[in-house]
């Protein structure tokens, strides 16, 4: 399902038009300006440090915590046609803006208190990494100027982004590269030297020689059956490493009170093998469907050697 950029420009000028053809489920086609998922609470499970890491999410965010992380080598495969144009993006603006204009640039819904954010990746900024972005991808940087020159920001962050987005008081607890200017200043001195790979494609479709320290899944069981997940899983865990972590399952709101919850895991433990690790933390209060003091959860495995 690789596409040239010319095929990308082609589409998101469509969809910044309101007009959208291309084959893929609604609800891949859209950017996440940021995750909504609390990785600041589950990423310190897992030692990264010089390992290969197999991700999904357009938003970026997983990269970026990764590289904070000291991960070396990166690997994300996404159905959502612009997710490296997209990382590039916030790679640059790492490197140009500090923590509160990096904000400023990508947030949009509810920014201030209960107003949006008209000024969410205007051109005036984005003029001021655009020469950074030209030093990382030549294509990547023609991708965006060409939107820039016909459609103003924030129809672009209109029409290519998902509506579904964290309010900015929440997002460094849900970014460790977002809790301080220190931790954001260490993922500037990191970012440069990182290595991110991409692929548009379904991952149900993988097919690879390389495997991987870390895979990372994040809500994909959300949108497939529990049958066809547990055939992803058995075919990912052969791509994985002796000692390395599957993340198996991101899980909203994961309350004991939830028959719905305790019903998807109870279909989790019949198809998923019996060695797998369950873990609870507490989410940022008020992040999804207005749920306060909730708990999320992670489903991971680790593959040992077998003797």
């Amino acid at each position: 399902m690789e596409m040239d950029v010319d095929e990308k420009i082609k589409l998101a000028l469509q969809e910044c038009g309101g007009i959208w053809c291309y084959n893929i489920d609604n609800k891949f086609k859209y950017l996440y300006p940021f995750t909504t998922e609390n990785i600041a609470g589950y990423i310190n499970q897992f030692d990264l440090k010089d390992k290969t890491f197999l991700t999904v999410g357009s938003s970026g965010d997983q990269v970026l915590n990764a590289i904070l992380h000291n991960c070396k080598d990166i690997s994300v495969i996404d159905l959502c046609p612009f997710a490296k144009e997209y990382f590039y993006l916030k790679k640059a603006a790492v490197e140009v803006f500090n923590r509160k204009d990096y904000l400023k640039f990508f947030c949009y819904s509810k920014y201030d208190k209960r107003y949006n954010n008209n000024n969410a990746l205007c051109k005036y900024e984005y003029n001021k990494i655009r020469e950074v972005l030209d030093t990382y991808d030549q294509e990547v940087a023609y991708f965006w100027n060409t939107l820039y020159n016909r459609y103003k920001g924030l129809k672009i962050r209109k029409r290519l982004f998902s509506f579904d987005e964290t309010e900015v008081k929440f997002l460094s607890s849900l970014n460790e590269y977002l809790v301080s200017d220190i931790a954001y200043q260490n993922l500037r001195n990191k970012i440069s030297n990182s290595c991110v790979n991409f692929e548009v494609d379904n991952l149900f479709y993988f097919n690879s020689d390389k495997t991987y320290d870390y895979i990372n899944l994040s809500n994909v069981i959300d949108y497939c059956s529990f049958e066809l997940f547990g055939k992803l899983i058995n075919q990912l865990i052969d791509h994985l490493n002796v000692e390395g972590t599957l993340l198996i399952a991101y899980l909203y709101l994961v309350d004991g009170n939830s028959i719905s919850n305790q019903l998807r895991m109870e279909k989790l433990k019949i198809i998923l093998p019996d060695d797998v690790q369950y873990f609870n933390f507490r989410s940022v209060s008020g992040i999804r469907l207005g749920k306060f003091d909730s708990h999320d959860s992670v489903v991971t495995y680790k593959k040992v050697k077998k003797i």
